[in-house]
């Protein structure tokens, strides 16, 4: 075989050269003027999910993909990252946490304090807990947007946080889930009327006793000097011409081992809730995660007509308390199942009522 022979100038093919491509490092994304919005979005909601940002920032984020792109971004600015999720399986979504460079630009950005802390949900009930938390609120905020007579004054995700915490006496702690403040617009002259919620989402991983429990601490701190003072704060701050120490509590039930189930779940605290004092049974209103889900898309989501208040046992609350004093109790005779069998068939027949009051005219 003949030696190959270098080829002259002349020789040259008559086209481009192979090009060889330089590796350039990436530029840094840009920063857009709504991703302090976003961060402090995702912020204060603690976890949130591209689907919980997407539809948040509608007005400005054009498609699911822009949200993809754009949370990703963020990541890539250091301003949010994604929790570890592996224990959940292969398909559950991106769930993004505010970072700590994300919260100072965030302060920087808007001039406000925000605690900073370590978020730890790892679990699958901790973070399907707090992301059902989030949808809530987002339901929350687009019943608001879609009514013009209402304002959201206040919301607290941070109970569990030492200087949020909900304490009335040696030891004695309350820690909610969620909380949120409307501003009801009436007819002139009357001032807007104000309503505080505070919000539990039951995930079903606890035994309905222990859930009684924090219905009894709610009645207690309520009924305590703290609580008291801590409601009319919470009015008075938000421009409440006449604070009163007033509330709802809702309940949002799930039964998280058995899809489809959750109306099994709420029968069953709903039968706890029965057996409390009534200054705490007034203030309980109930709902299920598939009662929620179902009316996620409206255009006042919240505004649903899927509540039950327990103030409407009040006819029949003495029917109810008879039959429990003729259970058999001890081993065997299984009371709990008969006080849910009792309550699912009353609460079949049970007015349902909208969280959010009607608009005034």
């Amino acid at each position: 075989m003949a030696d190959k022979q270098l080829r002259s100038s002349w020789a040259l093919p008559d086209r481009s050269l192979h090009h060889k491509r330089v590796h350039k490092e990436p530029k840094q994304p840009a920063t857009l003027a709504h991703y302090p919005n976003i961060i402090l979005y995702v912020y204060q909601s603690r976890y949130a999910t591209v689907d919980h940002i997407f539809r948040r920032f509608h007005g400005r984020i054009k498609s699911l993909r822009t949200a993809q792109y754009q949370a990703a971004r963020l990541v890539d600015l250091g301003y949010l990252k994604t929790m570890d999720v592996s224990s959940t399986g292969p398909n559950f979504p991106h769930v993004y946490v505010a970072t700590g460079r994300g919260i100072s630009y965030v302060r920087k950005t808007f001039n406000v304090e925000l605690l900073e802390g370590r978020e730890e949900a790892s679990s699958l009930p901790s973070i399907t807990h707090e992301l059902f938390l989030t949808a809530f609120e987002l339901a929350c905020y687009q019943t608001v947007k879609a009514r013009g007579d209402l304002t959201l004054k206040f919301t607290e995700r941070r109970y569990y946080h030492q200087t949020k915490s909900l304490i009335y006496g040696p030891g004695k702690r309350l820690i909610p889930d969620a909380s949120f403040l409307l501003a009801i617009r009436r007819p002139p002259p009357k001032p807007p009327a104000h309503l505080f919620y505070f919000v539990e989402l039951d995930n079903g991983t606890e035994l309905a006793s222990v859930v009684l429990i924090k219905f009894q601490k709610y009645a207690t701190w309520t009924n305590s000097k703290a609580g008291q003072q801590y409601l009319l704060d919470i009015y008075a701050n938000h421009g409440a011409p006449n604070p009163k120490p007033n509330y709802r509590l809702l309940v949002v039930a799930r039964r998280q081992d058995q899809r489809g189930q959750d109306k099994r779940r709420l029968c069953d605290l709903f039968a706890q809730a029965m057996e409390l004092p009534p200054d705490i049974r007034q203030r309980l209103w109930f709902a299920t995660v598939d009662d929620i889900q179902t009316h996620e898309h409206d255009a006042e989501p919240l505004a649903a007509q899927v509540w039950l208040r327990v103030r409407d046992t009040d006819s029949w609350l003495s029917d109810y308390q008879a039959f429990v004093a003729t259970l058999p109790t001890g081993a065997g005779h299984r009371p709990n199942v008969r006080k849910q069998e009792y309550v699912a068939k009353r609460i079949a027949t049970m007015p349902r009522h909208s969280a959010i009051p009607k608009p005034q005219t």
